[in-house]
């Protein structure tokens, strides 16, 4: 993967977020707010990226929703199929990435850490709402962790305002991300491991039974 570049709001003059999530995560509701940010940070953009966003039907359908709320075309970018190499290299262009609701991001989480790029979300009561605030915590970065969806919105606001801030985590966060129990194989093997053994000897304990085992 490319190493992250500087922010590029720094030399843009302006936020871009972004969502490489699945167009079908990408429900009316994530649009609503999605526009709602955009209007409350002048001159910011949003990228998106998914393969269907290559069909004309798809992109329309996006554009012509957030239009509805105020947001141009041309603030918005839509990415269809491109090579491994140049997904990775699009978060170049994305200085914060917001997560969609109630399905959020897993794999495409990680993705924009290991980039430098930085994701809000907000956590919901379900697994796939919980996936990238799970990923988050165990990167130490609750500030991005949203309480609700009106919180969502003022947390996004508030991160794209400090570009000092954004600029200083872009630089660190791969290495951050590395030394995480989830970044690091042994160290997310030994952290399953653990959680198994006390899910044991919790059951154990709840039917009286003598917990025996050979210590690792």
């Amino acid at each position: 993967m490319p190493e992250p570049g500087p922010l590029p709001a720094i030399e843009r003059g302006y936020v871009t977020f972004g969502s490489f999530n699945r167009r079908a995560k990408i429900i009316d509701p994530v649009l609503r707010l999605w526009a709602e940010i955009l209007r409350r940070v002048p001159n910011s953009r949003l990228v998106l990226k998914d393969r269907v966003l290559a069909l004309e039907h798809s992109r329309n359908a996006i554009t012509g929703a957030l239009a509805e709320r105020g947001i141009s075309a041309d603030r918005v970018t839509l990415l269809g199929p491109v090579s491994r190499a140049a997904h990775f290299a699009a978060y170049g262009d994305i200085d914060i990435a917001l997560d969609p609701f109630p399905h959020g991001g897993g794999m495409t989480t990680l993705e924009a850490l290991w980039m430098g790029v930085p994701v809000v979300t907000a956590a919901g009561a379900t697994i796939s709402s919980r996936l990238a605030a799970a990923t988050l915590t165990a990167a130490q970065l609750t500030d991005f962790i949203a309480t609700d969806h009106r919180h969502y919105v003022e947390l996004a606001v508030k991160k794209a305002s400090d570009l000092a801030s954004l600029a200083d985590l872009r630089s660190r966060l791969r290495d951050r991300v590395a030394n995480t129990e989830f970044g690091n194989p042994r160290h997310y093997a030994r952290a399953v491991e653990k959680q198994y053994r006390a899910m044991w000897e919790a059951w154990c304990r709840s039917r009286d039974v003598a917990v025996r085992f050979t210590p690792a």
